[in-house]
């Protein structure tokens, strides 16, 4: 994140704390960005991974590795795929992105660039492939909640879609807009310069608070998340899971060509041999201290599950 645009933050309010990944902890008051989440819609800056990729054979390469039928990806196009491991775990879910000349770029979970970037090198031999961190070339805004085709109706002419990656500008700023909230819930995803991170904040904000929206940090979007039954990276995508598991049906192509991994999630679709799915848990009692963070489910005595995210 620029010096400018943190300083364009925090003039609205932002506040910043350690073990965030960049991205504002709150604007001032959590509740009140929950409830505009919930209600409404809330724009926040986030540090997804970004990984530029280039080179003739990086389509075949990712559909080689990865769960999706991506090869075939047209310049203004958008797939989600999962690279998985060997035993059919999850490695990282990637959103794919063809910007026309700019080539594909693979967004993940923040933090993950080098692992993402390894894991398809450690697959590369003879490939033209070239990839890269491009986690500084870009400002990522976020919009999510019920209403954000309401604020995107006030910032493009069109509506966002998930299988479109738009590129076009907003107050004379050039930006590429993806059809998800990196997530999986409703809403869309900016990716604009760094340099001109300052001015779309700007129109964002415009737009979202013309909903009844405002900004929101860390502290109302993860609960959010949880609410919503969302995965996240290092929570409930990681290599303990599969994606039939973390609910990623819709990035897996049953009938494609090999991948690494396909074997076993072709196993668990063919056989219904899926033993786990996330669930969102809720006391019934509000009483009752809600689980924490790595607790054990139990039903007479047995494990039925555990507490990825609370």
């Amino acid at each position: 994140m620029t010096d400018a645009l943190r300083t364009t933050l925090e003039s609205r309010g932002a506040r910043f704390g350690s073990g965030d990944g960049g991205s504002p902890t709150t604007f001032g008051d959590p509740a009140a960005e929950f409830t505009a989440l919930a209600t409404a819609c809330a724009w926040s800056v986030e540090r997804p991974a970004i990984v530029a990729a280039l080179g003739t054979d990086v389509l075949d390469l990712l559909n080689r590795l990865s769960t999706n039928e991506v090869h075939d990806l047209a310049a203004g196009e958008a797939r989600p795929t999962v690279l998985t491991s060997p035993k059919g775990r999850i490695v990282a879910r990637l959103w794919c992105h063809h910007l026309g000349d700019p080539g594909v770029v693979l967004l993940g979970g923040g933090g993950m660039t080098d692992g993402i970037i390894a894991h398809l090198d450690r697959y590369t031999f003879a490939e033209d492939t070239r990839l890269s961190d491009a986690d500084d070339r870009f400002a990522t805004i976020v919009v999510r909640g019920p209403r954000a085709t309401m604020a995107a109706a006030g910032l493009f002419e069109a509506d966002p879609a998930p299988e479109i990656t738009r590129s076009t500008e907003i107050d004379g700023c050039p930006v590429h807009v993806l059809g998800h909230d990196l997530l999986g819930g409703p809403g869309f995803t900016i990716l604009a310069g760094t340099a001109d991170g300052p001015a779309i904040v700007g129109a964002v904000d415009a737009a979202v608070r013309a909903t009844g929206g405002m900004p929101a940090g860390v502290l109302a979007v993860e609960p959010w998340r949880i609410a919503n039954g969302l995965p996240r990276a290092g929570a409930e995508l990681d290599d303990e899971h599969n994606p039939l598991e973390a609910g990623l049906r819709d990035a897996v192509h049953f009938s494609k060509g090999c991948y690494v991994g396909q074997e076993v999630v072709a196993r668990l679709e063919t056989y219904d041999k899926v033993a786990r799915r996330l669930m969102v848990v809720r006391p019934s009692d509000p009483s009752v201290t809600a689980p924490a963070n790595g607790d054990a489910l139990t039903r007479d005595g047995r494990r039925v599950g555990a507490i990825t995210s609370a």
